[in-house]
């Protein structure tokens, strides 16, 4: 297998795991797939999750799919109360920096759908999350709000206060230190960047939510340099930049653009000598996909520092733009579950390597090192390694001679008289799943030691977290955290009063009493029981409102009977979304699809293109609004030039200046090309507007569409969600497109389907990419029952259907060449691949999974590969459900065999 398969199968079989709960989502480590249903990772990063799984998410970002967690097993030898106090002890500004213990592996179960939990879910959750506020020589605090953090620094430096300035997260851990001398900023720190340009990343990021001043108390700030500007200056341009920014970074392609290396080395010589050590760190970070956004936390710089920076790697022409959305191939395949290997002789020395995505990018990246023998005698099955990962990356696979023998931990703290030439990182044997089978595991969770809190107990509130006393004090705790919540920042409170964290008064607010009544309890009607509730009415009254209603119902029936009323016509509103005529010109005559993305709808933008017709696709959650406008001829196409000077149908007045061209670019839309400028513009009202001005061919020959993008609404124009609009809905004319190029290359194959059957080659193997026989193959012709019959298959009908496949797809395997080579070297040893496979009743694949691969990566791509290009199946059985579950089977001896699941 090549080191590149090897790469794929490892990035697409591990993912990221953050939890949601969050915003932004927060990173604690990574997991890959050791089974159908089950992910292993360190116990150390989601121990805190045991009882609530439903917070995390895992995110496999190379086949873009998002899994939610349905339960987390513990290592039942890991200490999860030594892990608990290591957590609400963290003081560091590291996020997550508590020490590895021993046995720290987890496993997880996964599910279909991330589940969305309740306010009171993640606000307990949030509240066992927090760690304790330490008042300790603290003169004030409170709650930071977005926009606030410069009012706060005012304050402190008006009152030529000295200390220490302190900023917390939304879990109370520090993020920032800022050090205050008689009214001047002395020194920052943020997010491993220092001085000015980490004061102006705060003010940009605004990801403090709260502070602490510590009066006369110095950072041990070490040969951090002092900030030499004035403060007022200092919070001056750290104000402009953040203002400046985000056009900066739409010139760049937008902060989720991504840039790769053009040329494999570069002279950093020829830049200003003043940012050789930014150009020289961006160019290491730079990997094709880290965006924009994410680069400044890598790079050790402030964002808008490192955009200025990457803007003069991309003017050297030494990095470019990625002209695509997404830099992961989003197959939405999950890979196949990784082997453990616990037959390995390793010893002290031995070369490894690991394997991880990057916490901030999701790169692939391998790290190299050796083994470095047994943590502790008492432990033998926790390891020792020196592949230097220092990211927060719990969870890497380390691998000897590319096979799985162990899980990554973290950094081991050095003890006393050990050396410290180099860092020693600790990994559990992968073997030690063995302890985790789930018969043990059942038994250790319903035996529970005595006082032990580290078991998962069914039902268990997530305030159990928290490491307490005795039993009485956490369920008294447990009571007045319940009542005394601060209403400011939600902390939990022992006693009125001020709260601990943010000094706001928390009142007593008496718990209102349930009302009752004859429509609350015993006929609960909710209607009526809410009237009675919001006016506070008796059930006595209730009756004698209801008696006087039927009394007056009943006369108007009687009078209603006697002469019946005159048919009223009543006018039927008109609902702008999804105009009828808008839909019918978008399919008709340029070729659309009729159903737009969610969140997407079609407008009638007639009144503003008029005579020329028109339609407009608008967006409130992507803030789009994308007018077509149809052409009677190819004006927009040949000399679309013309039109990006002063576009027309919009508020874009002519200046002085030309109009300043961020980027441009061409896709493949049917037979013709997508092109397309992304300009920046002054508007009539003197602000600046980014529009996309774009064309191609339409649907009906001789004519040319022009396309208008900005935004819906006042924001930032996002002008890839425009180009990713624009390839969804042209879909018909590319699929077309690419059924005659695949017609004119493969001609008449014997034994393909008539021209009049409904057979469409996959979409997804354009002709410039196809490279064997089997991806030009025509869709499989089988006869058997006809779809459109509305009754079920019978047994006899869906055997006879499953010999007939097997015949057929039993002749390619036959004439594939890559199989038939392997089949001839490998007649006595094991060869068995088994596929399952689901197909619905118009004949295309649902599901296609390996049960059984085979050792030989080769085989389960080229059986796969026959598997989907011979889709759609024609003549699918009818079954309940509409889908048809296939098990294929090839064995050694190359017998292809086809049966029903």
């Amino acid at each position: 297998m090549t080191i590149e398969k090897l790469v794929q199968n490892f990035a697409n079989a591990s993912g990221i795991i953050v939890d949601h709960t969050l915003q932004p989502p927060r990173v604690l480590g990574q997991a890959f797939i050791v089974s159908k249903s089950r992910l292993v990772t360190c116990a150390g990063a989601i121990f805190n999750y045991t009882e609530a799984p439903w917070a995390l998410s895992v995110n496999f970002c190379h086949p873009g799919v998002v899994l939610g967690v349905k339960s987390i097993a513990l290592h039942p030898e890991f200490d999860r109360k030594e892990a608990r106090q290591n957590y609400l002890a963290q003081t560091a500004i590291s996020k997550y920096s508590y020490p590895v213990q021993f046995n720290d592996l987890a496993t997880m179960v996964m599910q279909s759908e991330v589940k969305e939990p309740l306010p009171e879910e993640v606000m307990q959750l949030h509240k066992a999350l927090t760690i304790p506020f330490s008042r300790d020589g603290v003169e004030v605090s409170g709650p930071v709000k977005e926009g606030e953090l410069i009012e706060v620094v005012k304050k402190l430096l008006a009152s030529k206060r000295q200390g220490l300035l302190t900023l917390y997260d939304e879990l109370n851990i520090p993020l920032a230190y800022i050090q205050l001398t008689a009214g001047i900023i002395e020194r920052v720190y943020f997010q491993g960047v220092v001085g000015e340009m980490a004061f102006a990343e705060l003010i940009y990021r605004q990801s403090a939510k709260g502070f602490a001043f510590q009066p006369n108390y110095s950072f041990a700030w070490g040969e951090i340099r002092k900030i030499e500007m004035p403060a007022q200056d200092l919070m001056s341009e750290s104000i402009r930049r953040a203002h400046e920014l985000s056009g900066i970074l739409n010139q760049l392609g937008g902060p989720r653009a991504c840039y790769q290396r053009v040329v494999k080395d570069f002279s950093v010589e020829s830049f200003n000598q003043n940012v050789q050590w930014l150009v020289s760190n961006l160019w290491r970070s730079i990997d094709g996909y880290m965006t924009v956004d994410q680069l400044s936390e890598r790079v050790g710089a402030d964002t808008y520092t490192m955009a200025q920076g990457l803007r003069e790697l991309a003017n050297h022409g030494v990095v470019s733009l990625i002209n695509k959305t997404n830099p992961f191939h989003l197959s939405g395949q999950l890979g196949t579950p990784i082997i453990s290997h616990t037959d390995f002789d390793i010893n002290p020395g031995d070369a490894l390597k690991a394997f991880y995505l990057d916490p901030l990018s999701g790169a692939p990246c391998w790290q190299d090192g050796d083994f470095g023998g047994v943590a502790s005698v008492l432990q033998p099955k926790n390891l020792l390694h020196s592949i230097p990962l220092y990211l927060r990356i719990p969870g890497a696979l380390i691998l000897k001679n590319y096979r799985l023998i162990g899980v990554h931990n973290g950094p081991v703290q050095l003890k006393a008289g050990q050396s410290a030439d180099r860092q020693i990182f600790q990994m559990i044997w992968i073997g030690a799943l063995f302890d985790m089978g789930t018969k043990k595991l059942r038994t250790t969770t319903d035996s529970g030691e005595e006082g032990d809190e580290s078991q998962p107990v069914a039902g268990a509130k997530l305030t159990g977290l928290r490491v307490r006393g005795a039993e009485e004090e956490v369920k008294v705790a447990t009571e007045k955290l319940e009542k005394y919540v601060c209403p400011i920042c939600f902390a939990a409170n022992a006693q009125l009063g001020n709260c601990f964290n943010c000094g706001a008064v928390i009142e007593y607010v008496p718990e209102e009493t349930k009302p009752e009544g004859f429509f609350i309890n015993k006929i609960p009607v909710k209607l009526i029981s809410d009237l009675q509730t919001k006016y506070k009415l008796s059930d006595r009254k209730v009756f004698i409102i209801l008696g006087a209603f039927a009394v007056l119902l009943l006369i108007i029936i009687i009078s209603s009977s006697q002469s019946p009323p005159k048919p009223v016509h009543v006018a039927t509103p008109v609902n702008n979304k999804n105009a009828e005529q808008a839909v019918k010109l978008a399919v008709n005559s340029v070729g659309f699809k009729g159903i737009v993305p969610p969140g997407y709808w079609f407008e009638d933008t007639m009144n503003i293109t008029n005579p020329l017709p028109s339609f407009g696709i608008y967006s409130d959650s992507s803030n789009q609004k994308v007018i077509f406008v149809l052409f009677n001829d190819m004006s927009p196409v040949q000399a679309l030039d013309r039109f990006t000077q002063i576009p027309p149908f919009s508020d874009v007045v002519a200046t002085s200046e030309p109009a300043k061209k961020v980027y441009e670019g061409s896709q493949v839309i049917g037979e013709g090309a997508f092109r397309y400028y992304v300009y920046n513009y002054t508007t009539a009202s003197n602000t600046s507007k980014t529009m996309l001005i774009g064309s191609f061919p339409a649907k009906e020959s001789g004519k040319g569409i022009l396309v208008l993008g900005q935004t819906l609404n006042p924001g930032n124009f996002d002008f890839k969600s425009t180009l990713f609009l624009v390839d969804a809905m042209a879909e018909p004319l590319t699929n077309a497109a690419n059924q005659k190029k695949l017609e004119g290359v493969n001609g008449h194959i014997p034994g393909s389907a008539p021209e009049s059957t409904n057979i469409a080659p996959s979409t997804a193997t354009a002709p410039t990419e196809t490279k064997s026989p089997t991806e030009l193959t025509p869709p499989i012709h089988v006869p058997g029952v006809n779809p459109s019959d509305n009754t079920l298959a019978t047994e006899e009908e869906v055997s006879k259907y499953c010999e007939v496949l097997q015949e057929k797809l039993q002749k390619r395997v036959q004439q594939s060449s890559e199989l038939q080579d392997v089949i001839k070297k490998r007649k006595t040893e094991k060869l068995k691949i088994v596929l399952d496979v689901d197909l619905s009743k118009d004949g295309q694949l649902r599901k296609l999974e390996i049960a059984e691969p085979d050792q030989v990566q080769k085989v389960n791509d080229t059986l796969v590969k026959i598997v989907k290009s011979s889709s759609p199946y024609e003549n699918v059985p009818r079954t309940e459900g509409n889908v048809l579950s296939l098990r294929i089977i090839l064995n050694k001896s190359g017998q292809l065999k086809v049966e029903l699941q």
